[in-house]
């Protein structure tokens, strides 16, 4: 049954995407943070520009209620990948509206995935299903090298590296330690047995009328066209529908 689960039955594949028609929802699963999985050093060809012009052209021609994107197989690579998603999103007014959009994470987000889900988070009016992200969304980084710290223990092997660039993603003084889901809907190993996904089963459930209280203040402030929306309203981390 595991196997068969719809989150788990493509992951070896960089990015695809399935329109669920029952429910006008498009579900769209990017595992690998590269641009061309084939050829991944060739900046001359751009198939992940390519897909999301079709999952977006999809959105336009029919009727979707909702847009989630599954980031929870996605250990990092091309941190700009963050830029054309978002910006297809801003674009399309129609799911870029609270309960219309929805980030799924875990504990394998990491990297430059979670660059792209701090990215969606303070962009979009993205909500997030799962669990905690692996890192911060301002995380210490230093992909060419030149700024890491080297160095090993005498009579071991093994050397160490340290990176000392610190990314930020958010804003400076976020100090949060991982992005929390909205929807808070940890790994069981009964759900995972029986290819059971409660994080895409939660946001399925999530009524858009209902949605906007999540972009409030604990003052109770409408930040929906604030940027940075996430750092401004209040934390609803424990809530399932």
């Amino acid at each position: 049954m595991a196997a068969e689960a719809r989150w788990l039955v493509h992951r070896n594949q960089a990015f695809w995407f399935e329109y669920l028609q029952d429910s006008g929802t498009v579900f769209v699963q990017i595992n690998q943070a590269t641009t061309d999985p084939d050829n991944p050093w060739n900046p001359q060809h751009d198939r992940y520009r390519e897909f999301l012009d079709q999952v977006f052209g999809l959105v336009d021609a029919n009727p979707v209620q909702r847009l989630v994107i599954d980031l929870r197989h996605n250990g990092g690579g091309d941190e700009d990948m963050w830029q054309p998603l978002v910006h297809h999103i801003v674009r399309a007014q129609k799911i870029n509206q609270p309960g219309r959009i929805f980030v799924l994470i875990g504990r394998l987000t990491e990297s430059a995935s979670v660059a792209w889900a701090a990215k969606l988070e303070g962009e979009t009016m993205a909500l997030f299903a799962g669990e905690p992200t692996a890192s911060p969304p301002n995380y210490y980084n230093d992909h060419d090298g030149p700024k890491r710290e080297v160095f090993h223990f005498a009579g071991l092997p093994i050397n160490y590296r340290i990176s000392r660039q610190l990314d930020i993603w958010s804003v400076s003084d976020d100090l949060r330690t991982a992005i929390l889901p909205d929807f808070a809907t940890p790994m069981r190993y009964e759900d995972f047995a029986n290819g059971v996904d409660r994080a895409l089963e939660v946001v399925l459930r999530v009524d858009p009328a209902h949605a906007k209280a999540y972009f409030t203040t604990e003052e109770g402030e409408d930040v929906t066209d604030k940027p940075l929306s996430h750092y401004l309203r209040k934390s609803q981390a424990a809530a399932v529908p």
